[in-house]
């Protein structure tokens, strides 16, 4: 019986972690608010280039 719930303890303890996952993911710790959900793809690659006069210049 020892070697059986000693073998399943770790097993028991992964799967409440797993359940417990989204709940921890969805809220801030230490506010309890919610998380702002974050983008799915990183921004596209003219939202990264540079704009101004500085950038203008270094590109003629």
């Amino acid at each position: 019986m020892r070697v059986s719930v000693a073998q399943a303890a770790p097993i028991l303890a992964n799967l409440r972690n797993l359940a417990i996952a989204p709940q921890r993911a969805g809220t801030d710790e230490l506010t309890g608010l919610a998380n702002q959900a974050r983008p799915a793809m990183p921004p596209s690659a003219s939202s990264r280039t540079p704009k101004g006069p500085a950038s203008r210049s270094a590109r003629s």
